[in-house]
């Protein structure tokens, strides 16, 4: 396939879309054919083309001399004829060209108005393409037959000749694939049939970049100006870049035209969550429609408006081209012609700015609160510089980081290491770390509601005097169409394996043991130099979408590849698998902690034991009842799994009651004392196996208590805990280990 097929289909599929959106869900109509605004040789020319009364008609010729002298063709013209539509009661019409000079041509100028090309020069062995126009007056059938010049070698020396334009049969295919399977047919490019007047739209789109950094964020205008002499409705785009385009929402599009900062502000703080509201745009195989409002619904003729449009860089680097593809329908529709559309194509180059990686993961506080039905994790993130003072692209001083945001149905945010109001910057090649709280309420969806159709609601951290309205255009707009990207490209993996769905469906309720279902919004500030000298400040924002618990997430758009089994010529004979749930959600249904104090004194030669009171708390994060047995038997040891990253959130207690939780805060260096001295092994009392039943999204506490000959550093995390969902006790599955709980033993005998 060429170069010009491959830019058609890509044409052809928005175009598609589009007229899908018109539908309401139904099917392409049976007559639908892809709009073609250049006929060659590679495209599907067994139908005629249509033109409109009142709009040019070019056509490329390509001009040849094969003498070695130099050729002067004058008054170059296009030869025609026409055969006019006539209402039903008159007579037949007769034929009309340009082909006879005479007096009564007067009146084939008047129907169809012809470009004369007053002269070329032809070089000796030369080929010389020229573009040759004419404008029909009336509806009727066009056939264009061949050009008419004055040929010489000077402007005094010169003669009359015509040249045919002869076609051969061309592909009716359209495609360049091998010669057995083309059909010929009679090649139609040159007849046109010409249709009244349609509305004719003209787009222009004022100070679009040529270069953008990755997630920068910038405020165009869209200017729509209907040419024609028909009114025009039902203005919609399609783009093959939907992610990083916004048009807002209606509401955002009449109160705030235009806007005089990119993104929308507030003097108040931003407390609680905020309910967002989704852009009412259509997504159909990864292509998104979106309705343009025209005010009372029509575009008079010579009448412009305009729109404001926000455009984001792309999230990976390099030179993109972003189509736009505008549809638009005439008041008084045709039979035949029901729509047009109009292409335009931007060519943006997007330079490195900020990565992020982030990881959440559950906090110890969230078992105490398991019972309110609320969660509580902790988020990490590292934010990295990735400008390094490129040639041919801005110098990107430092990053300041404005806001971070919550986009979820069930999530908010809050501070936990930075401090409101702190100046956070990011200078080239340096990372910033940060921690933020994540609170969680569980809500359980009301019969024959999804998950999806609850509202999203938007939290703030803001770390500058401006706060921005997240809920607002652009900055949701396309927090949403990240998300859209994202469900898009778990549908093509589930795709591929279609025991997923089953799977998925089956053990849904388990599987909310490990789901968040939360996008962090990161909104930035730069500074750039630009090549004249001059530093301008423009303003981004970057997303990071958290699907499940302990994993990494990045704001740099990862692919995942489907996972496809080997093929197979010869079918296994083997027993069906019984389904399962993934080994990632069963060995994380029960989350646990321990409280107890932190620091013991003991007199070792009084007592030669000391007892510590531990309080367990054990939760239950899925939707299913569980069976969960404690085995104070069986430790596996805490602090030798993967390299995974590790907090320490102890919980301490008083001799009056329970403490807070500590801050979240990394592996501490005291952990190699406890590595050193872990020999020094303490033992239970009490039970060996407790047995307990916890409902869903339920907590229970358990007491035990521990034994210690010796004074020490001791992690308390010295048991195994195993839960079934099934009434099979014999399935019990090993749960993933939670943080060590440190107690430190301290002998004060004189």
């Amino acid at each position: 396939m060429s170069q010009e097929d491959t830019e058609n289909e890509k044409w052809f599929e928005l175009e598609k879309q589009l007229v899908l959106s018109t539908c309401n869900g139904g099917s392409l109509p049976l007559n639908f054919r892809p709009s073609l605004h250049c006929f060659t040789d590679s495209t599907d020319n067994k139908f005629n083309p249509i033109g409109f009364v009142g709009e040019k008609v070019s056509v490329e010729v390509h001009l040849v001399n094969p003498l070695k002298i130099t050729l002067l063709l004058t008054d170059v013209v296009l030869l025609w004829t026409f055969l006019p539509h006539l209402p039903d009661n008159q007579e037949k019409s007769p034929l009309i060209t340009n082909e006879v000079s005479s007096v009564k041509n007067k009146l084939a100028d008047e129907i169809i108005h012809t470009e004369v090309l007053k002269e070329v020069t032809l070089t000796g062995n030369m080929e010389l393409p020229v573009q040759l126009s004419l404008t029909p007056q009336q509806t009727g059938e066009l056939r264009i037959v061949g050009i008419a010049y004055n040929l010489g070698t000077n402007s005094l020396q010169s003669s009359n000749s015509t040249n045919s334009l002869i076609l051969n049969d061309g592909n009716l295919t359209g495609t360049t694939v091998t010669t057995s399977s083309k059909v010929y047919g009679p090649d139609r490019r040159l007849d046109l049939v010409i249709k009244q007047q349609m509305p004719i739209l003209k787009v222009e789109l004022d100070k679009i970049p040529e270069t953008l950094l990755c997630g920068e964020v910038q405020s165009i205008t869209l200017k729509f100006c209907n040419d024609g002499t028909i009114p025009l409705k039902n203005l919609k785009v399609a783009s093959n870049t939907p992610s990083f385009l916004a048009l807002g929402t209606d509401v955002d599009l009449v109160d705030s035209v235009p806007f005089s900062s990119i993104y929308q502000t507030q003097g108040e703080d931003i407390c609680g969550e905020i309910p967002g509201n989704e852009p009412k745009e259509v997504a159909m195989n990864g292509i998104i429609v979106i309705d343009i409002p025209i005010p009372n619904g029509i575009l008079k003729p010579n009448f412009t408006m305009t729109v404001p449009m926000w455009i984001r860089g792309n999230d990976v680097a390099g030179v993109h081209t972003i189509n736009f593809l505008f549809y638009y329908e005439p008041v008084e529709q045709d039979t035949k012609i029901k729509y047009r559309v109009l292409r335009y194509s931007a060519v943006i180059n997007t330079v490195e700015s900020l990565n992020v990686q982030a990881t959440i993961q559950r906090s110890r506080a969230c078992v105490q609160k398991c019972s309110e039905d609320k969660d509580e994790c902790f988020i990490t993130c590292e934010l990295e510089n990735l400008n390094s003072g490129q040639t041919k692209a801005p110098h990107l001083k430092t990053i300041q980081i404005k806001q971070m945001s919550c986009a979820s149905r069930n999530w908010s945010i809050n501070y936990l290491s930075t401090p409101k109001n702190t100046e956070l910057l990011i200078h080239n090649r340096e990372t910033l770390q940060m921690c933020l709280k994540a609170i969680g309420k569980r809500a359980t969806c009301c019969e024959g509601e999804s998950e999806k159709s609850r509202k999203v609601y938007f939290s703030n951290t803001h770390f500058n005097e401006t706060k921005i309205k997240s809920s607002k255009t652009p900055c949701s707009d396309f927090y949403y169409k990240c998300t859209q990207n994202c469900d898009q490209q778990s549908t093509l993996i589930s795709s591929y394996s279609p025991n997923t769905n089953n799977k998925h469906s089956k053990f849904s309720d388990l599987d909310t043991a490990i789901e968040v279902n939360l996008t962090l919004i990161i909104l930035w500030q730069a500074l750039v130099v630009q090549d004249s000298g001059e530093t301008v400040t423009l303003v981004g924002q970057h997303h990071v979408t958290f699907t499940k618990l302990n994993k990494s997430a990045t704001s740099y758009p990862v692919t995942k590849q489907p996972d496809v089994g080997p093929l197979k010529f010869i079918k296994d004979i083997e027993n069906i698998p019984v389904p399962k749930p993934s080994l990632e959600v069963s060995t994380h249904l029960v989350h646990y902690n321990f409280s107890h104090e932190s620091n013991i004194k003991h007199q070792f030669k009084k007592k030669c034991l000391c007892l510590l009171p531990v309080r367990m708390i054990l939760c239950n994060c899925s939707r299913v009842p569980v069976h969960v047995l404690i085995d104070t038997g069986k430790s596996p040891e805490r602090l030798s799994s993967s390299g995974d990253q590790v907090f320490i959130s102890a919980e301490t207690t008083t001799s009056s009651g329970i403490g807070t939780p500590a801050p979240c805060v990394g592996l501490p260096s005291y952990l190699s004392l406890y590595q050193q001295s872990q020999s020094n092994a303490f033992v239970w009392c009490g039970h060996s196996l407790i047995d307990l039943h916890i409902g869903p999204q339920h907590s229970q506490t358990v007491t035990l208590t521990a034994c210690f000959s010796k004074p020490g550093v001791y992690n308390i995390n010295q048991l195994s805990v195993f839960v079934t969902y099934t009434t099979d006790s014999s399935e019990m599955i090993l749960q993933k280990q939670s943080a060590p709980s440190l107690v430190v033993i301290s002998d004060i005998s004189s």
